[in-house]
């Protein structure tokens, strides 16, 4: 059994036994011999030599004339299977001969590390099934905080929303919210007191891991609608976690994957950000410095494991890979990739491949997105080099054109970047005249020109040389004219309207 600290492995364990004996056998209650094992334990107390260990295990595996079944549950087993090749082959022996004891003895392991689990155990005949305990969904955590709480009379509606906030929640988790709030409240549980603690109780799924939380980015940071994407991406990434019953009712699943794609600078990675904000879900991202910044080989296809699986444990979660072209290459041949110096990517192309095939296998294995899945987003500004591998359905199923903000968008982002300017933000005569100027601009050359207008007055101040009778319009008329903007490239804009037509984007 494998998750994260705190997710119910031991608890899971009391509970199949407490039903085995209880339902198994009609007639009469069956009996079993629990032998509970604390694989840190095992280790601390060991000598310099193998020997008890050795002796600990035989023992461990004896038959018991006196209970049907004997069910040994050895807890933080990573700790006791890797400690030497001594054990992981005593080991290996032992399960082999299971099925020919006198009564049935079953053994179970518990782990938060199953990636320390020796692969000589790891197969049938030895350890038969593994299975995965994921922190729970919203639903979950109502039904666990209810049977914390007991007998409460706390509005249910007010508990789901605070359930829907506690992303990465495991049952001890809330647990503690539990205790904290009934410590702030002297004895008394109540909505105001779970959601006062809530703010100093950090998720175990978010602590040393590159899961976070978004905060300070919502859709209120995205100028415009962004070419319509900004709607596109609230129906995909909330619509499915806010509206789950509709989608339910109408047997609609989630997409698995969404691709963002178009000019830079039109704001991508603010819009995956602000959508994992506004549907309170866990938020990761990944740039190919991330993954290739190992030095080797077979980090990078690493790195997109354990991303994946960080994900999983955070679920619901975005998981958001930045420049996804390249991080898995494309399917050109005029990419040759390598001599880049970059640790893990081995010989360029090769690596990529490699990285390309360990995501795919990682993105057919995710659950679907919404309320417990995991939602992969991925951003590019050169969609045409990407492998159609990618782009079936499946993987990524929906495709999302990010162009520059229209004209109410651009106002939107002088107001947001332009804040600085003194009466900017309260004209809106100005805002107007800037974003007809501004045609074809994408989000970022605009904060650029309001960064250099506001530097330029601030200059000025400082140095006691402002300019009499120069208007704040006819300063920014200035920068503005000295600003070629990304999309005058007639090449590079014709190649997103191609793939857009292409993939019905």
């Amino acid at each position: 059994m494998t998750g994260p600290p705190g997710v119910g492995k031991t608890y899971s364990i009391n509970l199949a036994v407490s039903l085995f004996q209880s339902e198994c056998t009609p007639g009469r209650q069956a009996t079993v011999k629990v032998v509970p094992v604390k694989g840190s334990d095992v280790i601390y107390n060991s000598t310099e030599t193998d020997k008890p260990i050795k002796t600990l295990l035989t023992n461990l595996f004896k038959p018991s004339n006196d209970h049907d079944v004997t069910l040994v549950f050895i807890d933080e087993a990573d700790a006791l299977l890797s400690h030497s090749i001594l054990v992981t082959d005593l080991m290996g022996n032992l399960l082999d001969k299971l099925s020919t004891t006198s009564t049935p003895i079953f053994l179970v392991m518990a782990t938060n590390h199953v990636d320390h689990i020796p692969k000589a155990l790891r197969r049938p005949g030895r350890i038969d099934e593994e299975v995965f305990i994921a922190p729970p969904g919203v639903e979950g955590r109502v039904h666990i905080l209810k049977r914390i709480l007991g007998t409460t009379t706390l509005d249910e509606e007010g508990l789901f929303v605070l359930a829907q906030k506690c992303v990465g929640f495991v049952a001890a988790d809330l647990a503690l919210l539990v205790k904290k709030a009934d410590r702030e409240g002297g004895g008394t549980v109540t909505l105001q007191t779970l959601n006062s603690a809530l703010a100093t109780t950090p998720p175990s799924a978010l602590r040393e891991s590159m899961l976070s939380k978004p905060t300070g980015v919502g859709w209120e940071s995205v100028g415009g609608n962004a070419g319509g994407a900004k709607g596109e991406l609230q129906r995909a990434v909330e619509w499915p976690i806010l509206k789950r019953d509709e989608f339910k009712k109408f047997n609609l699943k989630p997409p698995r994957g969404i691709l963002l794609y178009g000019p830079p600078g039109c704001a991508k990675t603010t819009l995956a950000k602000a959508c994992a904000n506004a549907a309170n879900v866990a938020f990761m991202t990944l740039t190919p410095a991330d993954v290739y910044a190992a030095p080797y080989v077979g980090d990078a296809e690493a790195v997109i494991r354990r991303a994946f699986k960080t994900a999983r444990v955070g679920r619901p979660c975005v998981l958001f890979f930045d420049e996804i072209d390249s991080i898995v290459g494309g399917g050109d041949d005029n990419n040759e990739g390598g001599g880049m110096g970059m640790g893990g990517r081995g010989d360029g192309k090769s690596a990529e491949a490699r990285v390309m095939s360990t995501f795919l296998n990682e993105m057919d294995g995710v659950d679907i997105a919404g309320d417990d899945g995991v939602l992969v987003l991925g951003a590019t500004n050169r969609p045409n080099v990407l492998d159609a591998a990618l782009l079936r359905a499946g993987r990524f199923d929906k495709l999302i054109y990010v162009g520059p903000p229209d004209f109410e968008g651009r106002k939107v982002v002088f107001k947001i970047h332009g804040s600085g300017i003194i009466g900017l933000a309260e004209d809106p005569e100005l805002l107007g005249k800037l974003a007809a100027m501004t045609e074809g601009f994408t989000g970022a050359e605009i904060e650029g020109v309001c960064r250099t207008v506001t530097m330029e007055l601030l200059f000025e101040e400082i140095e006691g040389t402002e300019e009499e009778g120069k208007t704040i319009y006819e300063r920014f008329k200035d920068v503005v004219s000295a600003v070629n903007p990304i999309t005058e490239d007639a090449e590079a804009t014709r190649e997103y309207e191609v793939f857009r037509k292409m993939r019905r984007g």
